[in-house]
């Protein structure tokens, strides 16, 4: 049953990241011309100080999936409902302080941007906008995470879809309004917030007992889940300033310009890294509930498994980009900000980097004990916006902040693994190194060679050769992918399923 519900659910995500990839890789390019490279720029970083704040609501959520999933997987209706009813109480008072800090620090940080004068006004009425999108956001967290706990994929596959559609159809309103494009951006994104959030909490009501609140006050499961949170708040906190925080850095030393090509990098990021984030999501609560039923072994299987897997989905998906990104750049973008194309890549080999970790990240959360892992692996993370400030301080390119962040992610797999494995024994490492890491290099060594000499000789700068590369890269990666990365029983079951469907279509 947990395989099956793992593929169903895998199938639902995938369906609903394939329609949002390609309809958020369009709105890219019709947000790029509707509000210029200048205004993208300014909206990614005035964003950027609004999301700074997710520590908060991030910690919390972490906390609420997982005390759902474990009840869950513990069938516990009633301790569910008492967690969720918690949970709604700490994510309003949340909102609440985001607000305050949204106002007061974040206030302060805005005016601290280097903003072209003519559009301070309408930068700041943005920023003040972003704030009441981002509380409704928080507020709907304990609604979606009931969702997930409940792997009813579909139902979160087209909330999504409604929700991506939503945000291309308001780009076309704007252009028929005579007013600020980018305040009017930020406006309508506020009112998709407020219905998609009053979605969330519909579906709920009608369909989970569960969410319906009941006026309590537990002090030690207060504390359980906020005291859970806050080990996940370092890490977090270190996370966001990985993140929005060189964006700012970047902001402060080179300008808006530089902010807009980090913003269409992370966009390509943010659509193949959902490829791997659907699979994990799907993962996810099955590792969780067999932790909670002390199904060990299953459990270490789908840790094992699902960081491998991760990878090789993402790198079937990374090797073309990598080979032809100028030229997709050119087809997607009409005006390709500078240093777009370096940036794109270097995030693209770190999203690939850190597609291994996220499995093992959730096994840590699985037990509970979090304490120890949260506050190594936040410190090193947390390490990327000094060095990153240094780095540019001395001299630096702006993509060497990327060079950093790589470098650090490396570092990060390696940590992770020793903790789970000698401080909360959930993984082995020995164990990780055969299943994962050896797989993995015996897939990317060939397949990098073998493309490098291929690719050379196909034509740059046309449709046909982009489709050659596309077609050369999928084949080549899955051959070495059969041959080298599965295990005997995986390759078993892979031609066991070829079999079964062509005997279905016979």
């Amino acid at each position: 049953m947990g395989r099956r519900q793992i593929a169903k659910n895998t199938f639902f995500l995938y369906v609903r990241i394939l329609v949002t990839i390609v309809v958020s890789l369009y709105t890219s390019r019709v947000i790029l011309q509707v509000l210029g490279a200048e205004d993208f720029g300014i909206y990614n970083v005035v964003g950027g100080i609004v999301v700074m704040f997710s520590f908060l609501n991030a910690a919390m959520a972490t906390a609420t999936q997982r005390f759902l999933t474990f009840e869950i997987g513990r069938n516990n209706r009633n301790e569910i409902q008492r967690i969720f009813s918690m949970s709604l109480i700490i994510y309003v008072l949340m909102a609440l302080v985001i607000f305050v800090l949204g106002e007061s620090v974040g206030l302060y940080l805005f005016y601290q941007l280097n903003i072209p004068g003519e559009r301070l006004d309408a930068a700041l009425i943005t920023y003040h906008i972003t704030i009441f999108t981002f509380i409704f956001s928080v507020v709907r967290i304990p609604f979606h995470a009931l969702i997930i706990a409940k792997e009813k994929m579909g139902v979160y596959a087209i909330i999504c879809i409604i929700e991506t559609f939503s945000r291309l159809g308001i780009l076309y309103v704007i252009q028929m309004i005579q007013f600020d494009s980018l305040v009017l951006y930020a406006f309508f994104l506020l009112l998709i917030s407020i219905l998609i959030t009053l979605v969330y909490v519909r579906y709920c009501r009608v369909h989970y007992i569960e969410s319906k609140y009941i006026l309590f006050w537990d002090r030690q499961m207060f504390f359980m889940l906020t005291s859970y949170a806050g080990w996940n708040l370092f890490g977090n906190i270190a996370f966001i300033a990985a993140t929005q925080g060189i964006n700012i850095v970047l902001n402060v030393f080179f300008g808006p310009i530089v902010n807009a090509a980090r913003g269409v990098a992370f966009q390509v990021q943010a659509a193949v890294k959902n490829f791997v984030a659907n699979f994990q999501l799907a993962v996810d609560p099955q590792i969780i509930k067999s932790y909670a039923n002390n199904e060990l072994n299953y459990c270490n299987d789908l840790i094992y498994s699902a960081s491998k897997y991760s990878f090789f989905l993402l790198y079937l998906l990374i090797v073309p980009l990598l080979y032809r990104i100028e030229y997709i750049m050119e087809l997607w973008l009409e005006n390709v900000p500078e240093y777009t194309v370096i940036f794109c890549k270097l995030i693209l080999v770190n999203a690939l980097i850190d597609a291994v970790s996220g499995p093992l990240s959730t096994s840590a959360q699985a037990t509970g004990k979090i304490k120890l892992y949260q506050f190594i692996v936040g410190s090193v993370l947390l390490l990327n916006l000094p060095i990153a400030y240094l780095v540019l301080y001395w001299g630096g390119s702006p993509q060497s902040t990327v060079y950093v962040s790589i470098i650090i992610s490396i570092v990060l797999i390696l940590l992770r693994v020793f903790i789970l494995d000698k401080f909360l024994h959930v993984i082995k490492i020995s164990r990780f190194i055969y299943r994962v890491i050896l797989p993995v290099f015996a897939v990317v060594f060939p397949t990098l060679l073998i493309l490098s000499f291929l690719v050379r000789y196909v034509p740059d700068g046309t449709l046909g050769g982009m489709v050659l590369v596309l077609l050369m890269t999928a084949i080549v990666n899955l051959v070495v992918i059969f041959l080298t990365g599965l295990s005997i029983s995986e390759k078993r079951f892979v031609i066991q399923s070829i079999q079964s469907v062509l005997k279905k279509n016979m």
